[in-house]
């Protein structure tokens, strides 16, 4: 078996990349819509087309650096991540995007050591607002 064949960023961007595929042929199968607005299915087939190209290059990556070691990743930091990603979905419902959004990715960022705190809830707060504002005035988009 080639070596690059075992790489996880190979693996895992040619997964993604087959999702991204399957998610396009969904979106198109989206009703048309109306003559004057975008169709329904617009959106999400973008967004099938940009995680296709993220996940060609993480391939592309994977490949050319086949030949470096990879370390071993801690585990514990990559389920206390998942837990925390179930905690978010779950506040999310309580709390509304803003609220939740911004503790868990204060959360996230203190796990993952970004930084001290003093610079990392200013990123948290400034990203959910970002986001939220983006999807609901540019997309009109609810984000609850």
């Amino acid at each position: 078996m080639n070596k690059w064949l075992s790489n996880r960023d190979v693996v895992s961007g040619s997964l993604l990349f087959l999702f991204s595929v399957w998610f396009f042929m969904a979106a198109r199968s989206l009703p048309a819509g109306s003559g004057s607005s975008m169709p329904p299915g617009y959106f999400p087939a973008f967004l099938a087309v940009v995680l296709a190209f993220l996940s060609l290059l993480v391939v592309f990556k994977g490949i050319r650096e086949s030949d470096t070691e990879y370390e071993k990743k801690d585990h514990k930091t990559v389920c206390l991540l998942v837990s925390l990603l179930i905690v978010y979905i779950i506040l999310f419902k309580y709390m509304g995007f803003i609220t939740s959004t911004i503790i868990y990715l204060t959360a996230a960022m203190i796990l993952l050591k970004a930084g001290k705190l003093i610079k990392i809830i200013p990123v948290a707060v400034v990203i959910a607002l970002a986001v939220y504002f983006i999807f609901s005035k540019g997309f009109h988009i609810p984000l609850g």
